[in-house]
């Protein structure tokens, strides 16, 4: 019986793809985040809690993702290493969260 050889080419390609496009993006502790970027979230999202926070290097430049959670709502905020707000997007409370709450 030949074994199975469809996955490691997949998964060559989607290395390949990632080391092409130059992306390096991995969670971090909070405190890791340069001040400046943990001041942003806490003066724009003061009643939010940062429940993760990942690091991306893109194309040479270092975007921090947050994701921030207050009353069921969960938004993510994209900000550079010097904590200027790139990007902000809400993501639904899932049914049966208490949103409204």
């Amino acid at each position: 019986m030949r074994p199975p050889t469809a996955p490691i080419p997949c998964l060559l390609l989607v290395l390949a793809a990632s080391l092409v496009q130059g992306e390096d993006e991995r969670v971090i502790a909070l405190t890791d985040a340069p001040v400046e970027v943990r001041e942003a979230v806490s003066r724009q999202f003061p009643a939010s809690v940062i429940t993760s926070i990942e690091v991306e290097v893109r194309d040479g430049r270092t975007v921090y993702e947050a994701e921030a959670t207050s009353n069921g709502t969960t938004t993510m905020i994209k900000l550079d290493e010097h904590g200027k707000l790139l990007k902000t997007r809400i993501k639904k409370a899932a049914a049966g969260d208490d949103a409204g709450h």
